[in-house]
C-alpha cells in the first residue's frame, strides 16, 4: 500500500510519457482542471514537482506541494479546484505531529478526499479514523512491531466506489478487490498478533508514558550547550522522536561514538530527505535522530543525554 511518499514518488519521478499518462488518467478520474494536494512536514514548495509537469499539456489535474512549518503550524489553501489531499500524521524527522483532525476537516469542507500517512504515529499513539474524519488512511505494521505488512483504511463507499489497479481473477468487492491478489497470511497474522499486544498495553497509556519520555529527552538535548534540536518542544504536537546536530561535529560521527557506547540512533536524512534539504542540512550529513518507545526507560533516557554532553 503506498503511502504519501509514494505519492509523490509517483507524481516526480515517472517521466515525460509516463507521467504525463498518469497525470491524464487522474484527470479523467477527478476532472481536468482540478487540484492534488500533497502536504508535508518541513519540505519544499511545489515548484519542483511543478516543473516537472510543465509542457506536459492540459488534460491533466494541477499539483500543489505544500508546506507545514516544523511547528505543526498549517498554512493550507483548499479551494473548491482540491480533489485530493495526502498529509502525514506525524513527522519521521523532527517528531511534529500534525493537527489531522483539521486538515481532513478542511477537504470535507472542499468536498476534497483526504488521505493520511500514519505510519510514524501509529507506534505513538491511539488512531480512531472515525474521530480524526479521514477518508484514507495508511500505516505499516513493521513500525509498531509487526511484520512488513502494508495497512490501508478506506470508508467503505470510497472503497466501492473508486475502481482500484487490481489483478483480473480478483473479485470485484472490496476489500478483496483492493488486494494484489492473493492475501499475505502469515503477514496478516503477524500484524493481528502486534495489534493484540499493543491493545494489551492500551494506546492512551502507551502515549502518556511516552510524553514522559519525550520531555525528559527534550529538556535534557535542549539544556546541552552547542545541541541544536530541530521542531517544536510542545509536547501536545510532537512524539517522542528527536532531531538534533552537536556543533563541531558531523551528525556520522556523532551517531557512531553513540554506537560505541551501545546507543542506537540514526544519522543522515532518515528518508526525510526534503526536510533536510529545507532545513540546508543535507550537504552536512543530515541530523542525528534519537527516538524513544514504550519500552524504554527514564534511566535510559539520562545514560544517552550523558554520552552526548561528553560530546559537547
Amino acid at each position: 500500500m503506498i503511502r504519501t511518499e509514494s505519492m509523490r514518488i509517483a507524481l516526480r519521478g515517472i517521466l515525460h510519457n509516463k507521467l504525463r499518462s498518469l497525470l491524464t488518467m487522474l484527470g479523467m478520474l477527478i476532472g481536468v482542471g482540478s487540484v492534488i494536494m500533497l502536504v508535508a512536514v518541513g519540505t519544499g514548495s511545489s515548484q519542483k514537482i511543478q516543473k516537472q509537469i510543465e509542457g506536459l499539456g492540459t488534460n491533466i489535474p494541477d499539483v500543489d506541494y505544500t508546506y507545514i512549518g516544523l511547528g505543526g503550524t498549517i498554512d493550507v489553501k483548499v479551494t473548491d479546484r482540491t480533489r485530493v489531499a495526502a498529509f502525514g500524521w506525524a513527522s519521521n524527522g523532527a517528531g511534529t505531529v500534525n493537527d489531522v483532525a483539521a486538515l481532513c476537516a478542511l477537504c470535507r469542507d472542499a468536498g476534497a478526499i483526504s488521505y493520511v500517512d500514519a505510519v510514524h504515529f501509529a507506534p505513538h499513539g491511539p488512531i480512531d479514523v472515525a474521530a480524526v474524519g479521514c477518508d484514507f488512511l495508511v500505516c505499516s505494521a513493521y513500525k509498531f512491531f509487526g511484520p512488513h505488512v502494508g495497512i490501508l483504511y478506506g470508508r467503505a463507499e470510497l472503497l466501492e466506489r473508486h475502481r482500484p489497479y487490481k489483478v483480473r481473477p480478483a473479485p470485484p468487492e472490496p476489500p478483496h478487490s483492493w488486494e494484489t491478489g492473493t492475501v499475505n497470511l502469515e503477514g496478516i497474522a503477524g500484524t493481528a498478533a502486534a495489534v493484540a499486544y499493543l491493545r494489551s498495553l492500551g494506546m492512551d497509556a502507551v502515549a502518556a508514558y511516552e510524553r514522559g519520555l519525550a520531555a525528559r529527552l527534550l529538556e535534557g538535548l535542549t539544556s546541552l550547550a552547542g545541541v541544536t534540536v530541530y521542531g517544536t518542544t510542545d509536547l501536545d504536537r510532537r512524539v517522542p522522536t528527536a532531531a538534533f546536530n552537536v556543533a563541531g561535529r558531523a551528525p556520522a560521527e556523532v551517531s557512531a561514538a553513540l554506537g560505541e557506547r551501545g546507543i542506537f540512533v540514526w544519522d543522515g536524512n532518515y528518508y526525510a530527505l526534503e526536510l533536510m534539504q529545507r532545513l540546508g542540512l543535507e550537504d552536512s550529513g543530515g541530523a542525528v535522530r534519537v527516538g524513544a518507545a514504550h519500552y524504554n526507560t527514564a534511566t535510559e533516557i539520562d545514560s544517552f543525554l550523558e554520552a552526548v554532553a561528553a560530546l559537547c
